[in-house]
């Protein structure tokens, strides 16, 4: 099933002055284009909005409207783990657990594939997966995506490089 969702690079693709009405200056193309143009924009500010944020309306007083509520942590590392796709470059390597909730890792740089054991290993260790177990963590370069069994990273081994 293909997905109705907006798609900025067709919208883009397809874009030109059709998108304006006879009779109006040319000029207003900007107008059309900003838009779309920006839109992967909008979706990443709402998103961010979501970490750390507050559930919330612009109550008027006898309006009956909920009270602001503080995101619930499911949906804050749902929008966190969203965000780091989101910036993903090209070539990035992004590790999830498959079974598990847990954070999206992502893999940076010439050497990157070299430290993939690794990365899965503590991608799991940061996810619901068992402490000592092992479980499938999923690797998604460009189109490509394959799997490999890790076990969860032990803390003396990652340590180090925490910031």
């Amino acid at each position: 099933m293909q997905s109705r969702a907006f798609q900025p690079k067709i919208a883009l693709n397809n874009f030109g002055e059709a998108n304006i009405r006879k009779g109006t200056s040319m000029s207003e193309l900007e107008d059309v284009l900003v838009p779309v143009y920006l839109f992967h924009r909008y979706q990443l500010e709402g998103t961010v909005k979501m970490i750390g944020g507050v559930d919330y309306y612009y109550k008027l007083r006898g309006d009956n409207q909920p009270n602001p509520e503080i995101l619930d942590a499911s949906t804050q590392r749902k929008a966190l783990n969203e965000m780091i796709k989101a910036i993903a470059l090209p070539d990035d390597i992004l590790l999830e657990a498959k079974d598990f909730v847990g954070p999206v890792s992502i893999l940076r740089g010439v050497n990157s594939k070299k430290h993939l054991e690794f990365a899965s290993s503590v991608t799991l260790r940061y996810s619901d997966a068992p402490s000592g177990k092992t479980a499938i963590v999923s690797i998604k370069q460009n189109d490509s995506v394959e799997e490999i069994i890790s076990e969860t990273a032990k803390e003396e081994s990652y340590i180090r490089f925490r910031m």
